[in-house]
């Protein structure tokens, strides 16, 4: 039997009142988010109906003091996982820096990892399922810092059983670092779907990008249900996951 998932680039405080009455619609069995604050989290969850402990942090930086970026001063700032599934414990794995919470000065001032649940389906299945937000490099481009961020990832995933990755992955589809990402992936985002940035809402316009993704590895395969537009400056993806 399948696990239901959302993953969505919430960014930060600013698209509360679009994303929480679509994915309530939606009612998947794990969401995935990006740009989270630690903050954030008991009032998300009573918005989309979880309670203490059925939902994991991993930090990446303190967002303190404005910034040119215009993201909130607000703290703790990262990855999360939400699920009401029964699950084994939540495992983090920082493929740069050692999760200290550096504070925030730039968009790679930060810390990155993995954030990975293995979730019970309805049936009983063990799923592995993660989430991410990679190196920044602002166009899609590929660039050394990346290179140099995806060779400890792909050290730290060498000892993971078989698994989901989904996020925010920085790179454009076609680019050198999203290729790398295929080299031990397989690209679980139909390649008829061009763009995963909302031009309505991202600060950049419309850009034909393909930056968020679901990447797996056999035995489990990808069936997107749907894209979600309109919920923040990233598109949110719908999708199930299945495993032999």
């Amino acid at each position: 039997m399948a696990i239901s998932v959302v993953t969505l680039n919430i960014e930060g405080d600013q698209h509360f009142d679009r994303f929480v009455p679509v994915i309530n619609r939606i009612n998947p069995e794990v969401i995935c988010f990006q740009e989270i604050f630690a903050a954030d989290l008991p009032g998300l969850a009573i918005q989309l109906g979880f309670s203490l402990g059925q939902y994991e942090f991993l930090p990446m930086t303190s967002i303190d003091e404005p910034n040119p970026y215009s993201i909130s001063p607000r703290g703790p700032w990262g990855v999360a996982l939400f699920s009401h599934l029964d699950h084994e414990e939540y495992s983090h794995h920082y493929y740069k820096g050692v999760g200290n919470i550096p504070k925030f000065s730039t968009p790679n001032s930060v810390d990155r990892g993995i954030l990975m649940g293995k979730f019970y389906s309805r049936s009983g299945q063990l799923m592995s399922i993660g989430t991410t937000h990679f190196t920044w490099t602002g166009d899609g481009e590929s660039s050394e810092e990346q290179a140099r961020d995806f060779a400890e990832l792909k050290k730290q995933v060498a000892d993971f059983p078989s698994h989901v990755l989904c996020g925010d992955f920085n790179s454009a589809r076609g680019k050198e670092t999203f290729s790398q990402f295929e080299s031990i992936y397989i690209d679980g985002l139909p390649k008829n779907i061009t763009t995963t940035i909302d031009g309505s809402l991202h600060h950049a316009g419309a850009l034909e990008l393909v930056v968020d993704t679901v990447f797996y590895q056999e035995p489990y395969d990808i069936e997107v249900l749907g894209m979600l537009e309109g919920v923040s400056d990233h598109k949110g993806i719908s999708f199930l996951v299945h495993s032999a």
